[in-house]
């Protein structure tokens, strides 16, 4: 059976180069697979864990926060604006959930259009993709 050669970087480094036999992600339009074979493909990331798994091996989880994963003749190109790995985890699932929560609710009582709003979402989506990350067994 063939494999995916799959490619994550970001501006400042390249985070893997590996085969894997599938690759899950969380796309904007949802939760998606890719398997050896897969059609041309691309979408846009949304914060979450993109996992690369090898036949009887653990998976590989890697926090997206945001970027774009594009699929071609069985080689997945993921660049992201960061990354967090299981390493950068520091606090409980439960921890990141309540800092998730309060952020949430800060981001939901400003206007897009007021200054610190961008700050306050990327915060938001950076707390999200640690809280998925944590969570993920």
């Amino acid at each position: 059976m063939s494999k995916l050669n799959c490619i994550i970087i970001t501006p400042n480094k390249k985070v893997r180069n590996v085969e894997c036999d599938y690759i899950g992600a969380t796309g904007v339009e949802g939760d998606f697979g890719i398997l050896p074979l897969h059609a041309p493909f691309i979408s846009e990331l949304a914060p979450g864990v993109l996992f690369l798994r090898n036949q009887g091996k653990k998976d590989d989880p890697i926090g997206i926060v945001s970027g774009f994963l594009h699929v071609f003749e069985d080689k997945v190109t993921v660049i992201a604006d960061k990354v967090y790995e299981k390493s950068d985890i520091k606090k409980s699932a439960d921890e990141y959930k309540n800092q998730y929560e309060k952020k949430k609710q800060a981001l939901e009582k400003l206007e897009k259009s007021d200054s610190q709003y961008a700050n306050v979402k990327a915060e938001t989506d950076k707390l999200l993709t640690l809280l998925k990350l944590a969570a993920y067994k």
